[in-house]
Order: C-alpha cells, then structure tokens, then sequence
C-alpha cells in the first residue's frame, strides 16, 4: 500500500496541467508499479485521452470536453500527520456525500476507486479525488 513519492508528483503534475489548460505533459522518470496502475485507473475513468510512449519517457494527453478538461484532479498530500486512510465505513460516507467526484485509494490489490474498495469490502490510502467536469 505504498505512496511513493512520485505518484503524488505525477498526480500534482497533471492537476497543474489541467488547471494551465495544457493538452500534455512529459514524465519522464521511470513508473513504479503503483504509478502504472494509477495511469491505468486515470485513463478508465476519460481523465487521459491517451498516453505515448516517447525517447524521454511516456506523454499524457489529459481528454478536454468543450474545450475544458473532462476532469479535475485534487492530489491528497501526505500531510504532517501522515497519509489519509479511509477504512470501508469512511468510503461509504465519502460515496453518500459526492456523488459526482470518484476517489482513487492506493490498497494493498492495486488501486481502485472508492466504489470498487466498497464492492471487495477494503480499505487503503487516498491518493486523489477526480471530479468530473459538467458540460453544459
């Protein structure tokens, strides 16, 4: 169930790039298996259009819906009391109370959003909240 550090840099980076309305970025340190599946579940839900793998690294292309980003990242960082753990009685209140954003937790079976932790009945560390952009 570890974070490690780049997968939070990655998440960081992708919300500063949706925010710029920047179509891609460049990553170019290697991925961590974690990494590899958070890239997987962001490109599940249509938050990446698609990713290239280049000479330097991979290149993300964020999906844009009417000229916005189909999503909007919120990276939870490790605060000074350590990370967020959210047990399978938090995930069933944080599923009642926003019914339009979806969590990714970092679990010890990989990562799965907050609607699969409640399907297998487990728990594990958020990583992100994505919050899905309305189109009007």
């Amino acid at each position: 169930m570890a974070t490690p550090t780049n997968t939070v840099t990655l998440l960081s980076r992708l919300a500063y790039a949706a925010k710029k309305s920047r179509v891609s970025i460049l990553w170019a340190e290697p991925l961590t298996p974690n990494g590899i599946d958070l890239l997987a579940k962001l490109y599940d839900l249509g938050v990446l259009q698609h990713i290239e793998r280049e000479a330097g690294g991979f290149r993300l292309f964020l999906k844009y819906v009417a000229g916005r980003p189909a999503a909007r990242i919120h990276p939870f960082v490790n605060t000074g009391r350590g990370r967020h753990y959210a047990s399978c009685k938090i995930m069933e209140e944080i599923a009642a109370h926003n019914g339009g954003s979806t969590f990714l937790i970092s679990t010890d079976r990989g990562i799965l959003t907050h609607h699969e932790c409640l399907a297998q009945r487990c728990g594990g560390y958020i990583l992100t909240a994505v919050l899905f952009t309305a189109v009007k």
